[in-house]
């Protein structure tokens, strides 16, 4: 195997790839929700948040008016 599919391999995008086209024709199940990912970005929204002011940021984080979860580091507002 050469070095680069190599690396996509170890990375797990070839099997992630083949359990997303079983999921699409109905013979497995998602292992992940909606719900597991609705989670990773409010982390990602916190993280960001916290990246900006310094602080920790207590979970659930749901800011409003985001457009995009990196304003929340580089032009978000103190007060969120």
């Amino acid at each position: 195997m050469a070095k680069s599919k190599l690396a996509l391999w170890n990375y797990g995008f070839p099997k992630e790839m083949h359990h997303f086209a079983r999921c699409v024709r109905g013979k497995e199940e998602p292992l992940a929700t909606g719900e597991d990912g609705r989670i990773v970005l409010e982390a990602l929204y916190a993280g960001y948040h916290s990246a900006r002011t310094g602080c920790k940021i207590e979970l659930p984080f749901r800011p409003t008016g985001v457009k995009r979860p990196i304003d929340l580091w580089q032009n978000g507002e103190e007060s969120r």
